[in-house]
Order: C-alpha cells, then sequence, then structure tokens
C-alpha cells in the first residue's frame, strides 16, 4: 500500500471514479488534475497486531486503512458472515488472528 500512496501523493491526488471510470485494457494513463477527488499529504505505518497504536493511530493520525492477508485457504473459503477468526498452531505456539 505504500507504493500506492506514494504515487497518490508524488502525483498531487487521484482521480474520482466518475473522472477516470474503470478500464480493462492497460492504456495510456489519463490523470486531469481537474478530476481529484482525493490527496495524501503523509502516510505511516503502525506495528502489527497492535490494538493500542492502532488506537493512538485512529485518534491522533486520522484516516486508516487496513491491509488483509487474504492468502490464507480459510479466509479465501469464509462464507459464514460476521468477523472472521482464526487459530493456528505453529511450532505448539497457539495464534488467533
Amino acid at each position: 500500500m505504500d507504493q500506492a500512496f506514494q504515487y497518490i501523493k508524488d502525483n498531487g491526488g487521484i482521480d474520482t471514479e466518475d473522472s477516470y471510470p474503470y478500464e480493462d485494457d492497460d492504456n495510456k494513463c489519463r490523470f486531469k488534475p481537474e478530476g481529484v477527488g482525493a490527496t495524501v499529504t503523509g502516510f505511516t505505518n503502525i506495528k502489527s497486531k497492535d490494538e493500542s497504536a492502532l488506537q493512538e493511530a485512529v485518534a491522533n493520525i486520522g484516516p486508516i486503512s487496513v491491509a488483509i492477508d487474504s492468502s490464507h485457504n480459510s479466509f479465501q473459503l469464509y462464507k459464514e458472515g460476521g468477523v472472521y477468526f482464526v487459530v493456528f498452531i505453529l511450532a505448539g505456539n497457539v495464534q488467533s488472528f
């Protein structure tokens, strides 16, 4: 995600969906500054699995973007609804995610 945020920051913003609709072709960039819907002035990473760091970032930094590791089979096949929760046992240590 850092590369995406850096691109938006360096580019001076990112277009709205209305001004730059998705196309399934790899064409030349058609970015137009007048179509900017959002900008990025900075970004930072917080420690993974640290709820206190997340709370502090929400309170003091601003909007939060979250990445999810969706490579696990249990996540890809999840269809229960609600909160995804899984327990892994690695080398005898139980880890909950």
